[in-house]
């Protein structure tokens, strides 16, 4: 897991091990910047938060999935149904640096 790719979180009653955790969400251990109480989400619970990790999993094996996900081209995109409408171009204007 690692540090540099999540916010700092504010965890006080989780121990940082529940999915709602900003850190242990973006599948990292809490680091310094973390404001969090009694935290077991640290390299020294190792195991622990893998255990807690692999439960999560079983409950919902999407769950640290990507929230938000980018799609190369339109046409990869299915509509969800009948009624959809086709997005227009979007023309966006170059910017000289």
């Amino acid at each position: 897991m690692s540090n540099d790719q999540h916010r700092s979180c504010r965890c006080v009653k989780s121990n940082c091990v529940k999915l709602y955790c900003p850190c242990l969400s973006a599948y990292g251990y809490c680091s310094q910047n973390c404001r969090c109480t009694n935290c077991k989400n640290r390299e020294y619970y190792e195991d622990f938060v893998e255990e807690r990790v692999d439960m999560i999993k079983m409950k919902n094996p999407r769950a640290f999935d990507p929230k938000i996900v980018r799609v190369q081209d339109a046409s990869e995109i299915e509509p969800q149904s009948s009624n959809a409408v086709p997005m227009p171009e979007v023309q966006v204007p170059r910017t000289f640096v």
